[in-house]
């Protein structure tokens, strides 16, 4: 007798998801996680130490101010409960991991998809300690705004995740161009429109920017686009150049060995990589533009946007894959033809984040190496996935009026 698949075995099977995410993230508040981590416990020892404002120009980072608010309350939080900064921090981003779950929950109302998203995220934030899971919760509920038409929130919103890191800047100019449009040439009373719906993100900016300094923040942002690393351990084109110009400048047998990322590059290549990502990035706005925006539409130009960024631009890291897997999520949860994409985004980001620190952090333990870098291949994988996406994109893009917005 074929077995089929009913209702009651569909619940049974997101229970049994639900019990085993919610293991696994209790256990990975135990792992000690990457490296960072001793750089997060600094920037809370420089918070109590000189305070929050002082302590963020201290830090001397490449993050806005946001994320050193939210590790200043996490270590408020341990100190008052007795636990040291790596467990306050750990606690921490498991709570905006739940937040962010919540959020997604509210808006999609898709528990697999929201069980998806703990998947993908979990590797990232809690077991690794990365802080992209702080800006997620913001971001989310950026995109609910965006999908209900309150264009207010959707920039306020979009500007507090920017706040907390940069990366999610991203996507910026496809949320103003939605919320601003580009049908027709402006007039004043568009002008007046635009500088309400802006205005109180920038409020909240210029608040922000003044009270943690412009210089300071102004150098953080700076830092950020000073990485000159070809490719700092992404799966991406610059990894599989990163691979060739270690076999042209050390041997031809070190193509056979673990390929080892450029921390200064020669600027002709990292130029070249950018110009490469502009280009693309700039393709992406103006296939978006050419017809009307809608909100999925919109998720789906900002997710190429995004990995144009991670395959093609010099510097990225290897939890760059973050906004990339979010938005991919989002966009399967309210459309099933983007189930393949969102699959795929989240496998990548895993795997990127496995290949070169594992499950604890501290590295896979077994060698890379098999015949060659595995990484190698899996680099050329994601180009060829950016490629295939440009057609789903495409093919996608017209059908986008009978997909509730």
């Amino acid at each position: 007798m074929m077995l089929r698949w009913s209702p009651a075995m569909g619940r049974i099977a997101r229970g049994g998801t639900l019990v085993a995410l919610a293991v696994l993230t209790v256990l990975a508040t135990r792992l000690p996680g990457t490296g960072d981590m001793e750089i997060w416990e600094r920037w809370i020892s420089n918070a109590s130490r000189l305070g929050v404002l002082a302590g963020f120009a201290e830090n001397a980072a490449d993050y806005p101010p946001g994320a050193s608010v939210v590790l200043w309350i996490a270590g408020l939080t341990g100190a008052a409960l007795g636990w040291a900064s790596a467990a306050a921090i750990k606690f921490s981003l498991a709570v905006f991991l739940g937040a962010t779950l919540i959020a997604f929950l509210a808006w999609t109302r898709h528990r697999a998809a929201t069980l998806g998203l703990w998947a993908a995220l979990l590797l990232n934030s809690v077991a690794l300690g990365y802080l992209d899971i702080y800006t997620a919760p913001f971001l989310v509920l950026s995109l609910r705004a965006l999908s209900e038409a309150k264009h207010r929130w959707t920039i306020t919103w979009f500007s507090v995740a920017c706040l907390v890191k940069w990366q999610p800047g991203l996507i910026g100019p496809f949320l103003l161009l939605h919320v601003v449009g580009t049908a027709r040439r402006p007039t004043r009373q568009d002008a007046r429109r635009v500088a309400r719906l802006l205005g109180p993100a920038a409020a909240l900016v210029l608040v922000v920017v003044v009270a943690f300094g412009i210089v300071p923040v102004a150098w953080a942002f700076a830092r950020s686009l000073g990485h000159r690393s070809l490719s700092a351990e992404a799966l991406n084109l610059g990894w599989v150049v990163t691979w060739l110009y270690q076999g042209a400048t050390v041997g031809p047998d070190a193509l056979f060995d673990r390929v080892v990322y450029i921390a200064r590059a020669p600027s002709w290549m990292r130029w070249t990589a950018k110009a490469l990502f502009a280009s693309q990035f700039l393709l992406v706005l103006w296939h978006y533009v050419r017809r009307p925006a809608t909100s999925n539409r919109t998720l789906a130009h900002a997710l190429m946007g995004s990995l144009a960024y991670l395959i093609f631009n010099s510097g990225v890291h290897e939890n760059h894959w973050f906004v990339p897997t979010l938005l991919a999520v989002a966009l399967a949860a309210r459309d099933a033809a983007w189930r393949v994409p969102a699959l795929i985004t989240g496998g990548f980001a895993s795997l990127n984040l496995l290949l070169f620190y594992g499950f604890s952090g501290q590295g896979p333990g077994d060698s890379r190496v098999i015949g060659i870098d595995v990484t190698v291949p899996l680099a050329v994988l994601a180009v060829a996935f950016y490629a295939w996406m440009w057609k789903w994109l495409r093919r996608q893009d017209g059908c986008y009026s009978s997909i509730r917005q």
